[in-house]
């Protein structure tokens, strides 16, 4: 079994905390980018498409703002889910690595004994 002594299962958890943490930062930012980005009502205009040039300007851009803010958060949300997982496999592995060190010793023991 290979050791890993710079990442153990502890930091694992830390940096899920810390994934998640930013997760829901970033999901207050895209709520305030929305909320505060827009103050006039949402109204549906049927008009003829025009393409949007490179930078983005005018009624969209707050909703496009908090649209990437929310990938983001997403992004950082399965981050911290997948150290959790990773930190319940090493979990895992440490025990059964514990479990098999004790089941030799007592193999061992009952070895002795026998003889």
């Amino acid at each position: 079994m290979r050791n890993n002594h710079r990442m153990t299962p502890q930091r694992w958890k830390g940096a899920g905390i810390l994934f998640l943490g930013i997760a829901a930062l970033l999901v207050v930012a895209a709520l305030v980018v929305v909320l505060l980005g827009n103050p006039s009502p949402v109204r549906l205009q049927f008009e003829q498409y025009v393409p949007i040039s490179g930078s983005l300007q005018g009624f969209g851009t707050p909703f496009l703002r908090a649209v990437v803010l929310g990938a983001f958060a997403g992004v950082s949300f399965f981050l911290g889910l997948a150290c959790f997982i990773w930190c319940g496999m090493a979990q895992a592995r440490q025990q059964r690595a514990d479990i098999l060190i004790e089941l030799a010793a007592l193999r061992a023991r009952t070895e002795r004994s026998e003889r």
